[in-house]
């Protein structure tokens, strides 16, 4: 379960999904499974290489509908 900034001050809700990036590098994609005001828990629906894995530090862009 990854952990964002994002909450529910921000728009955010449950179901919402985000692009994992590291830099400009996508590497998988996140859905939003837990918002409260401030914060939000998401769970990793797919990652596009094994051997990475979410890092403090990366974004989670969310995805237009």
């Amino acid at each position: 379960m990854l952990v964002l900034n994002l909450g529910e001050n921000q728009g955010a809700k449950i179901g919402m999904t985000s692009r994992l990036s590291r830099g400009q590098q996508p590497y998988g994609k996140a859905i939003l499974a837990d918002v409260r005001k401030g914060v939000s828990g998401a769970f990793v629906e797919r990652l596009d290489a094994a051997h990475e894995t979410p890092r403090p530090g990366d974004t989670a862009i969310h995805e237009t509908e």
